[in-house]
C-alpha cells in the first residue's frame, strides 16, 4: 500500500461516533511523527463517506480549519450527528448565526460531493498536495493557486466574534491507543503460559493483575478447580480479588501470564475484542525462553488465538495451519530465542535456525469473559483439561 492508502484504510475503521487525532492515525499505520502528512492525505480524500475523514481531528480535539466538504462547520455538523460530544459546548447553541458559516453552498452539500472551487480550477486528486493548506490545482496549467481568500473565510468565524470553533471531547469519544499496562508475569517455575489478548481499561480493574475484570470469570474458574470455591480469590469485602493471594498461588503453581499483544488500539474505547486492534505483538518466544520448565501455552479466548497463530505463522515453526478448537490442543516446535530478544530478533533467530528449540503444547480454552455464551461450571470443566 502506499502511504495514503494505508491512512485511508486505518480511517475506514473509525467507527461512528468516535474520532481519531492525525498523530494516532500516523502511529496505527506504523508512522509516529507523521501527523502532518496524514493531514495531507486526507486533504485529498477520494473515498468519502467510506473513508470518514471528518471522524479525525488535531490532537486537542480541534477541527480542521480547511475540511475539505464545508470547512469546520461542516466537520462539526457530521460529527454532532453522529453524536460525537464536545467539550463546554451546547451543538443547540454553537452557531447563534449561521449565515456567518455557510454563505456558500458548498458547506451544505452532500459529503459525497467534492467542494466547488473557482472556475476552471479542480482540485487534483492524484497526489498529496499540502492537506488543509486550501490549495488547489489548475489542471490546464499546472499552476497552483491559493483558494480565494474571501470564498475561504465564509467557512470560517467572523474575525472578532465572540463564538468560537468547539473541541471534541476525546476522553468521551476518541479512541485509544494504548500500551500494555503490566509487566509479564513470568515465575522461575513457570510451567504454564496463559495469554488472554489484552487487559480492560483501567477504569473496569479490580485490582493490579491478570484478568482484573470483577466480572471476568478467570480466577472463580480457577477456584472452582483446584479448591472446589468459585468465591475461594475474591476478597472478603468489596468487589475485588485478592491479588496477593492469587500470585502467591500462581507462584506455588508455577502458572505465568501475559497477553498477545504488547500495544493496542481500542476503536471503541472499552473491553470488546471485537474493537480492539493489536499493533504491537507480545514477545511470546522471549518469555518461552526466560522459563525453561514452560512446555504449555494456553489462550483464553479468540482473539488470542487468532493473534498467537498470526505470531507463529511469522516465524519459522512448526505448528498448525489453523488454531485448535475451542477446548482442544496442538503440538508447535517454536524457538525460543534469547530472553532480552525482541520479537523481531526472536524471528530473525527462528528464520537462520539460531535459538532454543521446544515442543510447546498450545491449549485454546473458551474465553473467560462472561460475555461469552458458556456456564462457569462448564467453563471450570474445560480449563480443568489443563491441570
Amino acid at each position: 500500500m502506499t502511504f495514503a492508502e494505508k491512512v485511508y484504510d486505518a480511517v475506514r475503521r473509525i467507527p461512528k461516533g468516535r474520532v481519531a487525532t492525525y498523530g494516532q492515525i500516523a502511529e496505527i499505520i506504523g508512522c509516529p511523527g507523521g501527523s502532518r502528512a496524514v493531514g495531507n492525505a486526507l486533504h485529498i480524500n477520494p473515498f468519502a463517506p467510506v473513508v470518514p475523514c471528518h471522524r479525525v481531528v488535531a490532537s486537542d480535539g480541534s477541527l480542521a480549519s480547511n475540511f475539505a466538504f464545508g470547512g469546520p462547520a461542516g466537520q462539526y455538523e457530521r460529527l454532532v450527528a453522529e453524536e460525537v460530544t464536545f467539550r463546554n459546548c451546547n451543538p443547540a447553541r454553537t452557531f447563534e448565526n449561521p449565515a456567518l458559516l455557510r454563505e456558500t453552498p458548498e458547506a451544505l452539500a452532500p459529503f459525497s460531493q467534492k467542494p466547488s472551487t473557482a472556475s476552471g480550477n479542480t482540485r487534483s486528486t492524484g497526489e498529496i498536495s499540502g492537506g488543509n493548506t486550501g490549495k488547489d490545482t489548475d489542471e490546464s496549467t499546472g499552476e497552483i493557486n491559493m483558494r480565494n481568500d474571501l470564498e475561504r473565510d465564509k467557512l470560517h468565524f467572523r474575525k472578532g466574534s465572540s463564538q468560537t470553533f468547539p473541541k471534541v471531547d476525546l476522553a468521551k469519544c476518541g479512541i485509544v491507543i494504548e500500551k500494555h499496562p503490566l509487566e509479564p508475569f513470568l515465575p522461575a517455575n513457570g510451567r504454564m503460559l496463559f495469554l488472554g489478548s489484552f487487559p480492560p481499561p483501567k477504569a473496569r480493574w479490580s485490582m493490579d493483575f491478570f484478568y482484573p475484570n470483577w466480572i471476568n470469570d478467570f480466577w472463580r474458574i480457577q477456584g472452582l478447580i483446584h479448591f472446589g470455591d468459585a468465591h475461594h480469590f475474591e476478597a472478603k469485602a468489596g468487589k475485588r480479588f485478592d491479588r496477593s493471594a492469587i500470585i502467591d498461588f500462581c507462584r506455588r503453581e508455577g502458572l505465568a501470564f501475559f497477553d498477545t499483544a504488547a500495544k493496542v488500539c481500542r476503536w471503541k474505547g472499552n473491553a470488546s475484542d471485537e474493537f480492539l486492534e493489536i499493533l504491537e505483538p507480545a514477545n511470546i518466544p522471549g518469555m518461552i525462553a526466560q522459563m525453561p520448565d514452560c512446555k504449555t501455552i494456553v489462550t483464553t479466548g479468540g482473539k488470542s488465538a487468532e493473534e498467537l497463530q498470526s505470531i507463529l505463522q511469522g516465524m519459522d515453526t512448526i505448528a498448525p495451519a489453523t488454531a485448535p478448537a475451542v477446548g482442544e490442543y496442538a503440538d508447535i516446535t517454536i524457538h525460543c530465542a534469547n530472553a532480552g530478544d525482541t520479537i523481531g530478533t526472536a524471528i530473525g533467530k527462528a528464520d537462520s535456525g539460531d535459538g532454543t528449540v521446544r515442543t510447546i503444547r498450545w491449549w485454546r480454552m473458551p474465553s473467560t469473559s462472561r460475555a461469552y455464551p458458556l456456564l462457569l461450571q462448564a467453563k471450570a470443566d474445560a480449563y480443568a483439561k489443563l491441570f
